[in-house]
């Protein structure tokens, strides 16, 4: 599983209230979290806590915003690379 940007399910104002029961265990599967250190929507050390949570790996981005939104964040090659080489320690291809 590559998960881009979680939100915050328990923050003040999270309106997707169907997705407040996410299981905070471990993933039976690969699973890698990749964040952004100022998304407005995650702090970075929540994004840390529920990687740790699933006992996924974990990627800091730097300050790219809500990386699925941010404007100038584009077509966010690195996100590809990253998703690229997470395929590839899998033997997938993508």
């Amino acid at each position: 599983m590559f998960l881009v940007a979680p939100p915050n399910f328990n923050r003040e104002g999270f309106s997707a209230r169907s997705f407040t029961d996410i299981p905070e265990v471990p993933m039976p599967y690969p699973t890698l979290v990749v964040a952004s250190t100022n998304d407005p929507y995650c702090t970075i050390d929540v994004a840390k806590r529920l990687a740790g949570a699933w006992e996924a790996g974990f990627i800091s981005v730097g300050e790219r915003g809500h990386i699925a939104t941010e404007p100038g964040n584009g077509s966010w090659e690195e996100g590809w690379h990253l998703l690229e080489a997470f395929a590839a320690g899998l033997r997938v291809q993508i």
